[in-house]
């Protein structure tokens, strides 16, 4: 009977250190995907460059 406390500590353990790996690597793909969503966004929005340039009243 004193295998069974341990046991279950151990088991524990385990679950909870794979449930945080779970988690990180469920935040890393969600990081990731906003990434990629903004830099889309960005691309398709026209450039600013030569569009904002105000040309002087003569």
């Amino acid at each position: 009977m004193r295998w069974v406390l341990p046991a279950i500590a151990l088991l524990f353990a385990c679950y909870l250190l794979w449930l945080f790996g779970k988690l990180r690597r469920l935040s890393k793909t969600k990081a990731r995907l906003r990434r990629a969503t903004f830099v889309r966004q960005a691309k398709s929005l026209p450039s600013r460059g030569t569009g904002s340039i105000r040309r002087r009243k003569e």
